[in-house]
């Protein structure tokens, strides 16, 4: 099968992060089993009907390659597509459907290329490694990653195949999402002065702190010029709160993020926010305030120890390194020990629209790259 024969079959299943993506993963399972390529999926340790799929083609030996790609997309609804997102149609340049850009395309050029590397004499392995819920979280790879050392990869190099124009990108800042709770008193809205308390009101001046914070980062000089934006981000993302316009609100929720520099600790940070609203609590006991994350901190991609993937990359592609400011499951890679850049076709600008689409000449492209890359380290 061809990397368009495979993208077509793979965009056919709905893998929304809310829906289960079993019947994708049964399918490239049974597709390789075929060839005779080993496969092993993860289940969802939970119960949940989804799994992670790590395939090998070649030697159970050090090193080799790790091609890393996530299955679920989001959602559609809501956007203006032309027609099924699910059913993938062309034009004489494009593909188009929910993931051919983030990532099925790149997944169906992988296993394209595993069709072929099966009947090569190859010295070190390629590793396929297909995970689940990325985009809701990033929580899967490191139990990709550690089972992939389990099976003998270690000091193998990882591209994950997000979409980058095929430009290697080797920095990209963590992520964490986080809810805050503020708790008040209620009372009539006349009373403002003389009883109860407003967490709406509280709320607002913790959001001031927030972006505060961030403003005293850049201050501060903790600054990395490689990225498009900076600095670390702190962004408030909703607020909800109140029951009614003459009612001090009881309760006030922010759902906001930090997105950190990837040499910054996130715990760092949070904390400036968390000293402010120590200290909004201590200047009134009515007042409750609590923080949580409402996600699994995504650890940023750090340029560093990955000369030898470089090198390789270097032979085959003219791009100079860059970054990007979005997540991706690279930094749990390089925290397991592996060599990790982020490579793939497509660009993030084209990622998570309606009407997705990729040109068909970054598949072919990506097709050519990922053959010479196997074929360089591993045959």
């Amino acid at each position: 099968m061809q990397t368009t024969d495979i993208l077509r079959q793979l965009i056919s299943f709905n893998t929304i992060s809310s829906e289960s993506n079993l019947g994708l993963i049964e399918w490239i399972e049974q597709l390789l089993k075929e060839q005779g390529i080993y496969t092993e999926r993860l289940e969802d340790e939970s119960g949940l009907p989804k799994a992670s799929l790590i395939a090998r083609i070649g030697p159970a030996v050090e090193g080799g390659l790790i091609l890393s790609g996530h299955t679920d997309v989001v959602p559609v609804k809501g956007q203006p597509w032309e027609d099924d997102p699910f059913v993938m149609r062309e034009t004489a340049e494009t593909f188009i459907g929910r993931g051919v850009c983030d990532m099925k395309g790149f997944i169906a050029s992988a296993i394209a290329g595993a069709l072929q590397w099966k009947n090569l004499d190859l010295r070190k392995p390629v590793y396929l490694a297909f995970s689940y819920d990325e985009e809701v979280g990033c929580e899967k790879a490191p139990r990709i990653a550690k089972r992939i050392v389990e099976l003998g990869g270690q000091k193998a190099w990882a591209i994950i195949g997000e979409p980058t124009s095929l430009n290697p990108v080797v920095g990209q800042k963590g992520i964490v999402n986080i809810r805050t709770t503020l708790t008040g008193m209620a009372a009539h809205s006349s009373q403002i002065l003389h009883q109860g308390l407003s967490a709406i009101h509280e709320g607002s001046k913790l959001v001031t702190c927030i972006e505060k914070v961030m403003q005293d980062l850049i201050d501060d000089g903790e600054i990395n010029t490689d990225y498009n934006v900076p600095h670390s981000t702190l962004h408030v993302g909703m607020i909800s709160g109140g029951i009614a316009y003459n009612v001090l609100a009881r309760e006030c929720h922010l759902y906001w993020e930090i997105r950190n520099l990837p040499e910054q600790d996130i715990h760092s940070v949070l904390a400036r926010v968390q000293k402010y609203a120590d200290e909004l609590c201590a200047k009134n006991t009515n007042l409750k305030i609590e923080t949580e994350f409402t996600s699994a901190v995504v650890p940023g991609l750090v340029n560093r120890n990955n000369d030898d993937l470089l090198t390789l990359l270097a032979r085959h592609m003219d791009s100079k390194p860059g970054y990007v400011a979005y997540a991706t499951e690279a930094g749990h890679f390089q925290q397991a020990g592996f060599q990790a850049v982020i490579c793939g076709p497509g660009n993030i600008q084209q990622a998570h629209q309606p009407e997705e689409w990729v040109a068909k000449s970054q598949l072919q492209d990506c097709d050519k790259l990922l053959d010479a890359l196997v074929k360089d380290a591993c045959l």
